[in-house]
């Protein structure tokens, strides 16, 4: 996630972050903190997603699945999570801490 003032340019900060893996969340907040829009970054592009963070990390796990991504290294576990978890959708290859962590929960 990339939190931005509301008043910043998000269009200009989409075309240049070439170092991020893509897709990713991208919110823009007011003075107070408070989320007031987020898009999905996929292919420098902007795809409007929620005002709500929840709705809009459903659909950056959903572009993750649909445009078949692999997840990024930082939030791997958290997103396999999501994956058994949430989604229950059983995948080939799952970290082990996952897997302990499903046997454990019984899921």
């Amino acid at each position: 996630m990339m939190p931005l003032q509301a008043t910043t340019d998000v269009q200009s900060v989409a075309a240049n972050e070439s170092s991020r893996k893509q897709p990713y969340l991208l919110l823009t907040c007011d003075e107070s903190g408070e989320v007031t829009q987020s898009y999905i970054v996929a292919d420098f592009k902007l795809i409007s997603a929620s005002s709500n963070v929840l709705q809009a990390l459903d659909k950056l796990f959903k572009a993750y699945y649909v445009f078949n991504v692999d997840y990024p290294h930082e939030l791997k576990s958290f997103f396999e999570f999501l994956q058994m978890a949430i989604y229950n959708i059983e995948a080939h290859k799952m970290s082990s801490s996952i897997r302990d962590l499903k046997v454990r929960l019984a899921l």
